[in-house]
Order: structure tokens, then sequence, then C-alpha cells
């Protein structure tokens, strides 16, 4: 579970981040947001996939 909350943090930092350079009217390269969009991504795949396998979204009682 940590790692989702760490991969959505990243992700919307990167959203952002991204926001505040378009408000100000700077050109803002894709390549930086990219990588940092990909990053989050993969830790929210990442966290999915281990909480899958350890069986935290079953809902057996």
């Amino acid at each position: 579970m940590f790692r989702i909350a760490i991969g959505v943090f990243i992700l919307f930092g990167a959203v952002g981040h991204e926001d505040m350079l378009i408000e100000m009217n700077e050109p803002a390269p894709l390549l930086p947001f990219l990588i940092k969009a990909v990053i989050g991504i993969a830790f929210v795949s990442w966290g999915v996939y281990s909480c899958k396998e350890k069986g935290i979204f079953r809902d057996e009682y």
C-alpha cells in the first residue's frame, strides 16, 4: 500500500509542476514530465501487483 501512495504523490507532483509551468507561460520540456509520470505509474503498478499477490484485495471474510 505504501508504494501505491508514493506513486500517486509522484504522479500528482509531476502534473502539478507541469501545470505551474504552463500557468507561468514558460516552455515546459516534455521529457522530465514523462520520466516523473512513468516512475509514478511504475510505483503504483508495483504496489497494486504486490497487494494482489499478498491477497490484500480479496473480499473474503
